[in-house]
């Protein structure tokens, strides 16, 4: 039976205290590892932790940055952050879910371009808030499809690129995209994906985007090309990590801190609990792409909804069609595997479900927040619903470990591990079979598209 033990010590006796002080010693037992080069990084990031000097200088910044946008552009590395929500090109508001929305402050600039320029001159300020709880929408401004949103997210966000999908893979998804045969519904193109539709008392599997690999992208995106028309139908089901850490039954939290996490696509252990980069709290592992896992959540959820969150819509299956079937499972120290029971199972996805919350969609939002804070999936509802994804900014997150993370933990630190994408299309089958796409491509039209009809375009 894996047990927790009983510590003692500030770190673990006050762990929702001190953010900033967990950061310091992330940073410092990072800096403790590393070179001297690293050591001087690291320094200079705590140093960045500090307040600011004067309060004349912020209200120099703020002169500065709500001038206009070209000005804030034009600023550079001098443009101070904290006020770039003041732009006068901007309004910035909140949902009651805290997500930072930003809309034009002036109807006249709502086009593209403008919104553009107000990025490149507040790249600071959006990372700040996509990587922090909340995330950002960009609503009323006027983009002319999906190539708009990579646009602002690749080049006048400055967001990297994740790790591409092959490109014979890219090849037959264009080519089944343009003959009415996407497979499984959904097209990949080089830098965004189709998300599925909203389907009628169904919910999508808990997760964070690529979560079932060690590397996996900072951000998520939804570009919105077509709202659902009832603001709940087809919403974002999202749930803060963080929170949902602090929801779990302390011997299962301890469990997580005390034992690794292993994912047997991935092929390498992972940290069961993670530091979030920025402000040093405590996030978890989600992914729930397989048959117990996803039964697991649709119960659990049942649950939550029947005795604590009757305003969370009906849920009457997960959708998961695929044959992969491992459990959860935790890493002791010493290397040795071990399954959690059911119960435990359970009471993780509960700790999930009492912290989810809705997002909403409009027609023409950009929506990014950050991966590690927010598991999510898509709630129930009918058509339309017409979502592209986007992700950027790939981490390994081996190295968002603790500093007291367990030994199985560290000594995998720099194991060799399945990238993002093989590990993605592992789940796929033969959708995933280089040599069995590369195949088809040579069909002529008519055959692929009667092989479409027959293999891959009925999953949906």
């Amino acid at each position: 039976m894996l047990e927790p033990t009983v510590r003692g010590g500030f770190a673990r006796g006050a762990p929702h205290a001190g953010h900033g002080d967990r950061r310091l010693l992330l940073l410092m037992a990072r800096g403790a590892r590393a070179g001297r080069r690293e050591l001087c990084c690291c320094l200079l990031a705590v140093l960045a932790l500090q307040p600011a000097a004067s309060a004349a200088g912020d209200s120099a910044a703020a002169d500065w940055c709500n001038a206009t946008a070209s000005t804030c552009a034009n600023a550079g590395a001098r443009t101070d952050p904290r006020h770039c929500a003041a732009a006068s090109t901007v309004h910035t508001t909140s949902t009651a879910g805290g997500v930072t929305v930003v809309t034009p402050g002036d109807a006249t600039r709502s086009d593209v371009d403008a919104l553009a320029t107000w990025c490149r001159g507040c790249r600071e300020w959006i990372r700040a808030t996509v990587l922090s709880r909340g995330g950002l929408v960009l609503r009323g401004w006027r983009l002319r499809g999906v190539a708009d949103a990579e646009r602002l997210i690749f080049e006048a966000m400055g967001f990297p690129t994740a790790e591409p999908f092959p490109q014979v893979f890219l090849d037959f998804n264009a080519r089944a995209a343009r003959l009415g045969v996407p497979p499984g519904g959904i097209t990949q193109s080089n830098l965004s994906r189709d998300a599925p539709r909203a389907q009628r008392g169904v919910m999508q599997p808990p997760h964070q985007e690529f979560g079932l690999s060690v590397y996996r992208p900072r951000v998520v995106s939804f570009y919105v090309e077509e709202a659902p028309k009832r603001g709940a139908d087809g919403a974002s089901g999202r749930v803060y990590l963080p929170d949902a850490a602090r929801r779990l039954p302390p011997q299962l939290l301890e469990l997580f801190r005390e034992n690794g996490w292993w994912n047997p696509l991935a092929g390498a252990i992972q940290p069961a609990v993670m530091l979030h980069p920025e402000t040093g709290v405590e996030t978890l592992q989600l992914y729930s792409f397989t048959q117990p896992l996803a039964a697991a959540a649709k119960e659990a959820y049942a649950q939550v909804r029947r005795e604590h969150r009757p305003d969370l819509p009906n849920v009457e299956s997960v959708d998961y069609g695929g044959s992969v079937t491992y459990s959860l499972e935790l890493v002791r120290p010493n290397g040795t595997h071990v399954e959690l029971p059911k119960e435990r199972v359970l009471e993780y996805f509960r700790a999930m479900f009492l912290e989810a919350s809705l997002h909403e969609h409009q027609t023409g939002d950009l929506f990014l927040f950050d991966n590690l804070l927010y598991g999510h999936f898509r709630m129930p509802g009918a058509p339309p619903r017409k979502l592209h994804a986007m992700v950027a900014d790939e981490v390994d997150v081996r190295t968002l470990r603790p500093p007291d993370a367990p030994a199985c933990v560290n000594d995998a630190a720099d194991a060799e591990a399945t990238r993002a994408i093989a590990a993605l299309l592992g789940q796929f089958g033969t959708g995933g079979n280089l040599v069995a796409l590369r195949s088809l491509l040579f069909l002529p039209d008519a055959l692929f598209q009667l092989a479409g009809h027959v293999f891959w375009a009925e999953w949906k």
